[in-house]
C-alpha cells in the first residue's frame, strides 16, 4: 500500500468515525426529549384522580424501568463516543491533521482539544471580545465549561428517583391500614 493509499484510507476512516460520533451526540440529544415528554406524561397521568392507586403503582413502574433503560443507553452512548474519539485522536497525527488543516501549527500553543473537527479559543481570545459582544459574560465562561452530559445525565437520575418516589407514595397508599389515609391528589393532600 502506497502512502497516498494510507492518507485516503486514513481519511475515509475519519469521515467514518466522525460521523458515528456525530450520529451518537444526536442520539443522545433525541433521547432527552424522549425521557422529557415521557416523563411529563407520566408524571401528569400519576397525579390525575381518575387513576386508582394500583393503576397508579404500574405508572410509576413504567416510568422507573423507561427512565433507568433511557439513563443506560445515554452512557452507552456516551461511552461509545469516547471510542470514536480515541480513534479520531489516533488518526490524527501531525501530518494528517496538516492535510485537513493547512494552517494547523503543531508548534503553536493553540491545540486541538477533544474531536479535531472542533477549534476551542483561547480564554485570553475569549475575554479580549467577549466581554464587548456577550452578553453576561461570566455566565458564558463559566457554561463553556460545563458538561451537558453530566447535567443530561444528573436530570435522568433525578426523573428516576422522582419515578421511585412517586411508586413509593402509591405503594403506600394501597397498603395502607386505614381506609382514609389516601384521599384524592385533587384535594392537594395524599394523606390525611
Amino acid at each position: 500500500m502506497t502512502g497516498l493509499d494510507l492518507d485516503k484510507l486514513k481519511e475515509a476512516e475519519y469521515r467514518e468515525i466522525s460521523f458515528d460520533w456525530r450520529h451518537r451526540d444526536a442520539m443522545l440529544w433525541q433521547t432527552l426529549a424522549v425521557a422529557i415528554v415521557f416523563s411529563s406524561v407520566i408524571f401528569s397521568s400519576w397525579g390525575d384522580a381518575k387513576y386508582t392507586w394500583p393503576i397508579k403503582i404500574v405508572i410509576t413502574l413504567i416510568a422507573i424501568i423507561t427512565n433507568f433503560i433511557l439513563l443506560v443507553k445515554i452512557v452507552k452512548d456516551n461511552y461509545y463516543q469516547f471510542g470514536s474519539s480515541e480513534l479520531l485522536r489516533k488518526l490524527g497525527q501531525e501530518k494528517f491533521i496538516a492535510s485537513l488543516y493547512p494552517n494547523f501549527n503543531p508548534k503553536s500553543k493553540e491545540r486541538l482539544r477533544g474531536n479535531t473537527r472542533i477549534w476551542r479559543p483561547d480564554t485570553s481570545t475569549l475575554k479580549e471580545f467577549g466581554n464587548k459582544r456577550i452578553p453576561l459574560f461570566k455566565l458564558y465562561l463559566w457554561l463553556s465549561h460545563q458538561s451537558a452530559f453530566k447535567w443530561y445525565f444528573y436530570f435522568l437520575v433525578s426523573l428516576t428517583i422522582i419515578s421511585i418516589i412517586l411508586c413509593l407514595i402509591s405503594i403506600l397508599c394501597v397498603f395502607s391500614p386505614c381506609k382514609t389515609v389516601c384521599l384524592s391528589v385533587n384535594n392537594s393532600t395524599l394523606c390525611s
